[in-house]
């Protein structure tokens, strides 16, 4: 992956997350306004570079199941944890069964966020058909979704001996449907790295535009929701029974002009010299993604409710508070890390599932 190339997946990156962000709290702040920010396209964005950025990642060296799990579970709970803290600080502040938006869901009582936050802290809030989103966070649904495709990629390509398929088929099925049918999106990301697509130099600008003319008509008529519409004409339980997964035909779609644009993106001779004056900047912003991807949606309830801030103020105020999180959580992945391997080599030795070495 060339610095250019690498550059451009941090701005798309940061990109995607603001519009989970404007996505979520735009018609609070601009109700008089109403604009149309795409922020599930962007979740499937956010899958198909995870798969990517995964499979780019263990590809660069011989793979340790002990080195992935530790890289995986530091990257994650070094903020998961913190957000689902950070909802329980604002359960108490904003009362429970208090104010309610669709992206900050608040606890009925002290037994409901328990439950939801339980759940969420072992990623188990979206598994086959419970749908549980922590308090003051519904945007973190998509973090059990990361989660078990990390898991699931790591048994199958950090594993040992045939045994690993079994057992990746097995976590599949615990993960259940829901999660199971975006996996697509994410294993595309797998597929354009494992299999070093890349669009020729010569046709890499053509190839570029031509993704986003065709993504421009999927955002236009919204198409993920028209197939949904024509799909539970069939089927009225699917939107249902999918859950947050119920666009999953469109969703595929997204993801493969996404996957279209990477790999043009990674042709692209002119990209860096576009990029090379803003590479800084733009990797210093993505470094926190994660953080306003899964502190936006308390931390603006914090702010609208419990500060009363309600006016476009909130929106500045949003973003300096996610940065300071940011850089006592997020910006600490190193400790986290060390920590955690720390604990992995403290644990006595076990024989190996599978037959396979253990690492």
């Amino acid at each position: 992956m060339n610095r250019s190339f690498s550059t451009y997946l941090d701005l798309v990156r940061f990109g995607a997350a603001m519009v989970v962000v404007l996505h979520h709290v735009w018609g609070v702040i601009f109700p008089a306004i109403p604009l149309p920010w795409p922020g599930h396209h962007a979740v499937v964005v956010f899958f198909v570079l995870s798969g990517y950025v995964i499979s780019y990642a263990v590809a660069q060296r011989p793979c340790s199941a002990t080195d992935y799990a530790v890289h995986r579970a530091a990257r994650v709970l070094s903020v998961a944890w913190p957000a689902l803290a950070l909802g329980a600080v604002v359960s108490v502040i904003c009362g429970e069964g208090g104010p309610r938006l669709a992206f900050a869901p608040c606890p009925s009582d002290a037994a409901d966020a328990i439950v939801r936050t339980a759940a969420s802290a072992a990623f188990l809030g979206q598994a086959w058909l419970v749908d549980l989103s922590p308090p003051f966070n519904a945007p973190y649904w998509s973090l059990n979704y990361e989660v078990w495709y990390y898991v699931l990629f790591g048994v199958v390509f950090c594993g040992h001996g045939r045994g690993r398929i079994f057992l990746a088929l097995v976590i599949a099925v615990l993960a259940g449907p829901r999660i199971i049918a975006l996996l697509p999106c994410w294993l595309v990301g797998v597929w354009l790295q494992r299999r070093q697509m890349r669009v020729p130099a010569r046709w890499a600008g053509i190839g570029f535009i031509v993704s986003i003319l065709m993504y421009a008509p999927v955002f236009w008529f919204d198409l993920p929701i028209r197939l949904r519409t024509i799909m539970a004409a069939s089927w009225p339980e699917l939107p249902g029974f999918f859950g947050a997964s119920n666009t999953f035909a469109g969703d595929y779609l997204v993801a493969g002009i996404v996957a279209l644009n990477f790999a043009s993106a990674a042709g692209l001779a002119r990209l860096g010299p576009v990029l090379a004056g803003a590479e800084q900047p733009i990797r210093k912003i993505a470094s926190y993604t994660f953080s306003i991807y899964l502190y936006h949606a308390p931390l603006f309830a914090l702010i609208w409710f419990g500060l009363g801030l309600r006016s476009w103020v909130a929106l500045p105020a949003l973003m300096v508070a996610t940065v300071l999180l940011g850089e006592l959580t997020e910006t600490r992945l190193p400790l986290v890390r060390a920590a955690l391997k720390r604990w992995f080599v403290a644990l006595p030795a076990q024989p190996a599932p599978f037959g396979g070495k253990r690492s």
